[in-house]
Parts: structure tokens; sequence; C-alpha cells
């Protein structure tokens, strides 16, 4: 009889395996133009550490949240009223949903457009402005003519620049594109904001129904890291947006200056002036690649208002429930880069129990000099000293990250990179060492811990604990 049922949820539990007598049902929904596989990794990881049996379903996820949910409902009305609902973005309005046909002992959304996503009101102007970025940095390179000529200078002196904003127009147009094409399907309409079916998820008729019949109702709230920096290349790459955004703004100088300088030495040449006036353009449009995506996914083109690439950090508040602001990974990384946030969330407000035998080690003090904390970093000759005084972490002059016992000089450990750089502990929890190019020459694999911080001990190791004290990474 027990392979039997085994047979019969196979496409949806992860492991079949006897289950502890206390694991909870928990069923992680993913959002647009996901299946399956966004959550099956970090579900089997939160499986390990806590007694939840984790169920991750494909959904049709281009009909509207009613149809997602009752799909939710034909796969899984026979679960207990324990069960647990994880959605990512979309999942998340589709789990509250769902929670009108079938008894939930909790909701939990990570990173949902709550209140709607402006980016499906504005992701066609977005993909036109960054295809006209592309078209007229063309335009500068047309304008030049056959080369060489008498402005083979001036061409050779922004070739680059002009390379880089072409780049920069393709790949975010490229980027995008699959969201333009996702606006073509049902759900769409109802995830812009102010839609008729957001208004009624979030009457008080409905908030109230939630709050008498769901005991636990939790958003994660997501900022993304530099979330005003190239904003589509930043959704999907966070490191080739900070390796490209310096190099940006030097192409907007060097365009600049080139226009300067045609139009101040030939004043009355109209080659000059059209070339000019062309670089003038592709510059100001490089200008404007930032406040269009902010205004893309904010519909705030100052950056003032934070998001996670996708949905602004206001519509992702779970009304009526508690919520938790998280630093780092972008919309799309979310699902697979919140196991400290969810565990967190599972244990303190859903009652869900760990496997662990016993409590995790006390974290270290947040403000020791022992500590590297989030977006701190250390350039060549800095270091961190534990607080017994006895260890130290050294980052050298030739690039190598070292810890030593400073009794006798002798170095425990090393990463053997030999670039200087800077060491970064990232908000995403990773701990990398760059070198000056911007390189990621080592990493301690830690990224989807954010609020992570590395602690230099006086047992001689290299911890680095997640946010909420447990230990993610050490030397040994």
């Amino acid at each position: 009889m027990v392979k039997q049922w085994c047979a019969v949820v196979a496409l949806f539990l992860l492991v079949c395996e006897p289950a502890w007598a206390q694991d909870r049902p928990t069923v992680f929904v993913h959002g647009l133009n996901g299946n399956a596989n966004t959550w099956s990794a970090a579900a089997n990881r939160l499986r390990a550490e806590l007694a939840i049996s984790p169920y991750v379903p494909n959904l049709p996820w281009a009909e509207p949240f009613a149809i997602q949910a009752g799909t939710l409902q034909a796969q899984f009305g026979t679960l207990p009223a324990s069960t647990i609902a994880i959605g990512h973005s979309n999942g998340g309005i589709v789990s509250r949903q769902w929670s009108k046909q079938h008894p939930l002992s909790g909701v939990l959304t990570v990173g949902s457009p709550q209140h709607g996503a402006p980016l499906v009101n504005n992701v066609f102007s977005a993909l036109g402005f960054n295809q006209n970025l592309y078209a007229v940095a063309g335009s500068a390179f047309s304008a030049f003519g056959v080369q060489p000529n008498e402005f083979w200078s001036v061409y050779l002196y922004v070739q680059i620049a002009l390379q880089v904003a072409q780049g920069i127009g393709w790949d975010n147009f490229y980027k995008i594109a699959g969201l333009g094409v996702a606006s073509q399907y049902p759900v769409l309409g109802q995830m812009t904001t102010g839609s008729a079916f957001l208004q009624q998820l979030n009457s008080s008729g409905n908030l109230s129904r939630e709050a008498s019949q769901i005991p636990a109702r939790v958003g994660l709230v997501y900022e993304l890291h530099n979330y005003w920096m190239l904003g589509p290349l930043r959704l999907y790459d966070q490191y080739s947006a900070d390796y490209w955004y310096p190099r940006m703004w030097a192409a907007i100088y060097t365009l600049e200056s080139a226009g300067v300088y045609l139009v101040t030495n030939y004043p009355w040449h109209t080659t000059a002036l059209r070339i000019a006036n062309t670089l003038f353009s592709a510059a100001g449009a490089l200008r404007q690649v930032d406040p269009t995506w902010c205004w893309a996914v904010t519909s705030d083109a100052s950056c003032n208002t934070p998001h996670d690439g996708v949905v602004p950090v206001w519509s992702q508040v779970y009304p009526g429930g508690t919520n938790y602001g998280v630093a780092g990974p972008s919309h799309l990384q979310e699902a697979n880069s919140s196991d400290a946030a969810i565990s967190y969330v599972l244990t303190a407000h859903i009652g869900v129990a760990t496997r662990a035998s016993g409590p995790p080690p006390p974290p270290p003090d947040p403000s020791a000099p022992d500590t590297l904390q989030p977006g701190e970093q250390l350039s060549p000759g800095q270091s961190r000293t534990s607080q017994d005084g006895r260890f130290e972490l050294s980052y050298q002059g030739d690039g190598n990250l070292v810890l030593y016992r400073l009794s006798d000089g002798h170095p425990l450990w090393a990463t053997h990179t030999f670039a200087p750089g800077v060491v970064e502990m990232q908000h995403d929890g990773n701990l990398v060492i760059y070198s000056t190019a911007g390189n990621a020459l080592w990493s301690s694999g830690t990224a989807g811990y954010p609020g992570a911080r590395l602690a230099v001990q006086s047992d001689s190791n290299l911890v680095i604990y997640d946010y909420y004290g447990f230990p993610v990474w050490s030397r040994f």
C-alpha cells in the first residue's frame, strides 16, 4: 500500500521515503515562466534541515491565478490543514488564492507582486528604449563616414565607447525581450497595479478571511544589491553588472568629451557637428539606462524606489502579514538563494521543527573587530584579528588571503590568489576575492545567504555565519 501511494505522488513529492511523524506537507509554488525546477534544489536542502515533506508541482503559469490555484487544489486537495504553501513571485499570489479552497497553516511569499508589477505595463517602453540606444550608437558610427579620414583620431578615441553603448543596448534588449513576449499571456493582466483581481485579493474582506483562516502569513521582501546600476543585466548577473557599470560611465564621459572637442574646434564644419550630435545622443541615451529601468520596474525614474530587479519593494509587502527584508539576490535568484530566510520563517513563525539534535552554535558579535560584515571589503594590507589576538586574517599585498597564527607567524590557511584586488563579504553571503580587473579569483561558494558575515575565531577557525547565526562555511 505504501509503495502504491509513493507511485501516485512521485510526480510531486521530491523524495519518497518514510517521513518523520511531525513532517509538515509543504508545497513550493513557482511563478511566471517557472516550473518544478525553480524550487527543487532549495526544497531538497530545506527538507534535509527541517521536518517538512516538500512538493514541487508544475503549474500552467500563463493562465489566470484562479486556474493555477485550481490546479494546486486538484493535485493537493487531500493534503491536511497543516499544509504550508511557499510561493515565489506569482507563486505567492497563487498560494493566497489557493487558501480560498484549501486550509493552510501558513503562507510564505517570496518576492511576490502583492500589489502588482509596473513592469507589466512598461516593458515595451523599456524594450524600445534599449533598441534606440543600440540604434543611436550605430548612427554615431555611421556619421564618421568611411575611415580613415580627417576625424580618424576622434573615431579611434570613441570606438570602444560606442561599442559599449551598442553592447549594453543589445544585451538589455535581449534580456527583457522574453518579458515582452510573456506580457501577452492571460495572467499578466491580473498582475498590473490596481487590477480588479489584486483589489479583491487585498480587500479588507479577503484579508480578514486570511487572518482568521491562515495562522501564519509572512512575506519576504527583497532589495537587489545596487538595484539602480544596470538593472536588466544585474537581474541576470550581478557580477557582470558591477563590472560594466564603471565602463558605461567611462563611455559616457568619452563620448561627451569627444563631442565637446568637435564643437569647440570645428564650429563651422558640418560633418564635425553632425558627428558631435550623434555622440551627444549616444551619451545621453547611456545616461538614461538606469533611470529608464528604474521607471520600468517601479514607475519612479529617480531610482529612489528600491526593487528586486522586477518587483518594487512596496509591492512585495504582504498586506496583513509579517514582512522581512532580504538584501542581495535578484528576483531570478530568490527561490534558490533564500534558504536561511525561509528556514527562519518556517521555524519561528510556522512552527516547523528542525532535524538537528541540538541548538545552533551562538553567532559572533556583529560589532566585533574579528568580523567582516556584509558589504565590507579588505584592501591589500588590511586584516581582521580574532578576539583573543592570536590569529589574523591578512589580505596581503600580493593578493593572497592568509590566516596566520601570530605567536610564530605560521600560516594556517590561504586562498593562494596572487593578483592584488579586493576581498568582499558580499550582501548575497558570498565571500569573494576579485582582481583589479573585476575577475573573481576565489569564493566561499555561499551565495544565497544574504546578510552573512565572516568571523575570525579564537579557535583558529574561519567561519561564515548566515544572518540568523547558523554556520554555512568554515575553513575546516
